[in-house]
C-alpha cells in the first residue's frame, strides 16, 4: 500500500523530502543490481545483433532477466508511490507536484542531499532549474 495517498499522487516538496530517506534506500539498492547486471545487458545486446540462433539469444535474454530480477519490486515501490524512474543507472527519479499552480516534477538524483531541483512536464534533467527560496 502506498505511503503517499493523494487524490492526485501529487507531492509537496515537504513530503517528498520526508520519503526521501526510503527512496534514498530503494534508489540505491535499484542502482547496484542495474551496474551489477551491465555484463548480461551488453551480452543481450551483442546476441540481437549478431547471427546466433533464436535459442543462443532466448538463453542469453534469460541470463539478463535473471541479473534484473530483483529490480522489478523496486520499481513497483517507486510506482507504488507515484514516483518517477528516470535512469536507474545515475539513481534518476521525478516526484509529481506543482509550482505556480503548474504541473511539475520535483527533481531528485542519488548522492543529493535533499530535493533542491524542479522542472516541467515535458522537460528532462537538463532543463532542471533550483526551486524558488518560497517553495
Amino acid at each position: 500500500m502506498p505511503d503517499h495517498e493523494t487524490d492526485d499522487d501529487q507531492y509537496t516538496l515537504d513530503e517528498a523530502n520526508a520519503i526521501l530517506p526510503e527512496v534514498r534506500e530503494v534508489v540505491s539498492s535499484l542502482q547496484r543490481v542495474w551496474l551489477a547486471a551491465e555484463p548480461e545487458r551488453r551480452a543481450f545486446e551483442r546476441a540481437q545483433a549478431s547471427n546466433q540462433s533464436h535459442v543462443d539469444v532466448s538463453l542469453v535474454h534469460q541470463a539478463l532477466i535473471a541479473a534484473l530480477w530483483d529490480v522489478q519490486p523496486l520499481v513497483a515501490w517507486l510506482r507504488a508511490r507515484a514516483i518517477v524512474l528516470r535512469d536507474p543507472a545515475t539513481g534518476l527519479i521525478d516526484f509529481p507536484s506543482h509550482l505556480d499552480g503548474e504541473d511539475i516534477f520535483l527533481c531528485w538524483r542519488l548522492g543529493e542531499g535533499q530535493i533542491d531541483y524542479w522542472h516541467g512536464t515535458d522537460e528532462g534533467y537538463d532543463n532542471r532549474k533550483p526551486l524558488p527560496p518560497d517553495v
